[in-house]
């Protein structure tokens, strides 16, 4: 399902959404309605009832899903495309709750119960909501600085993903902090990119 004034092919939200829901005529990779899918669907999904979830929630998300963003593609060219998008076969009944949590990952998100709906909250840029300082703390002392432990700081990262250039073969790229490798020494992580491309 995808919202009433949604085109997926362009991206393009037209005018005020009224709220209704409608069948997609063609494949979408925008992770937020992948996600409501997932979440909604009886046959393949969770089979949550729509009523208890907060589809404007994943509207905003979707809208912020489908943003132009420029970016370095891996040819060393600008380019622009959607902020996030999800490419992925499932092929069996994985463990649903992972599952959502692996989709709303894919777009910063998470999904959350609240007030009596499901809602998706997603880690984005807004505007700051008040600042803090030692002079607006209850603490005579300021704050307390704690960091982690140097084993705990990565100075590299092997990403594995999906290549859309090489039929979406997995593929594993790295990516090292110079400054990091010189500082705390070579302490790789690896993530897997799920429904990334």
């Amino acid at each position: 399902k995808i919202p009433s004034n949604y085109n997926p092919t362009t991206r393009v939200y037209t005018g005020t959404w009224d709220g209704i829901l409608v069948n997609s005529t063609v494949a979408v990779d925008n992770p937020a309605w992948v996600l409501y899918d997932i979440m909604t669907n009886e046959l393949f999904g969770a089979d949550i009832d729509p009523e208890t979830i907060d589809k404007f929630s994943f509207y905003d998300a979707g809208v912020y899903c489908d943003q132009n963003v420029s970016f370095v593609d891996e040819l060393g060219a600008t380019t622009s495309g959607p902020r996030f998008t999800f490419n992925v076969r499932i092929a069996d009944r994985p463990d649903i709750v992972k599952l959502i949590r692996d989709v709303a990952g894919a777009m910063n998100a998470s999904v959350i119960w609240a007030n009596g709906d499901w809602k998706v909250i997603q880690d984005r840029p807004t505007a700051s909501t008040k600042v803090i300082t030692k002079y607006n703390t209850i603490r005579e002392a300021g704050f307390t600085r704690r960091s982690s432990k140097a084993d705990e700081r990565h100075t590299a990262v092997n990403v594995a993903f999906n290549d859309r250039t090489d039929r979406y073969l997995q593929r594993v790229v790295t990516v090292e902090s110079t400054e990091g490798i010189g500082r705390y020494g070579y302490n790789p992580i690896d993530i897997a990119a799920y429904g990334c491309t």
